[in-house]
């Protein structure tokens, strides 16, 4: 008897679980498209193979040249960003065409010339999306074979 009604549980649970509820899969990429981001944090770790540092937020010393720009993901693999209303140099371009590929959902490299990715990285680094509004790119360097830093940038989509 056991085996009956163990069986007509674990049915009524298979079928009820196979209803047509659509189920969202959305990857990285189009999570990050058609939307503008900005920067909205950096915290600096200046070795995180010493568990005791500590992160320590550096935005407030970040230019605001830099703080005002937008990321905007126009497509799978390019990345547009926006001097908005202030420009680090009077010669840099209101528009920069980078591009972009995040692997494994969980690194990325944003680079500026295709046909020598590794040679021309602006930022790459374990990559997070914290939310639908949030992610971040941590970006580590060895200094040394015991030292480690890490910078954490934080965007957040604009309202």
């Amino acid at each position: 008897m056991k085996k009956i009604l163990l069986a007509t549980i674990g049915a009524a649970l298979f079928l009820t679980s196979c209803e047509d509820e659509p189920k969202i899969n959305i990857s990285y990429e189009k999570a990050l498209m058609d939307k503008h981001w900005i920067l909205t944090d950096v915290k600096v770790n200046s070795n995180v193979k010493v568990p005791t540092n500590t992160w320590t937020s550096t935005f407030g010393s970040i230019p605001p040249c830099v703080k005002d720009n937008k990321w905007y993901f126009p497509s799978t693999s390019d990345l547009s960003v926006f001097e908005h209303w202030t420009k680090c140099s009077p010669s840099d371009p209101d528009l920069r065409s980078l591009f972009y590929n995040i692997q494994n959902e969980n690194y990325i490299k944003i680079y500026s010339n295709k046909a020598n990715v590794d040679g021309s990285i602006v930022v790459k680094g374990d990559f997070k999306l914290v939310d639908i509004k949030t992610f971040t790119i941590d970006e580590r360097k060895d200094v040394s074979s015991t030292v480690t830093t890490s910078t954490i940038y934080t965007y957040s989509k604009e309202e």
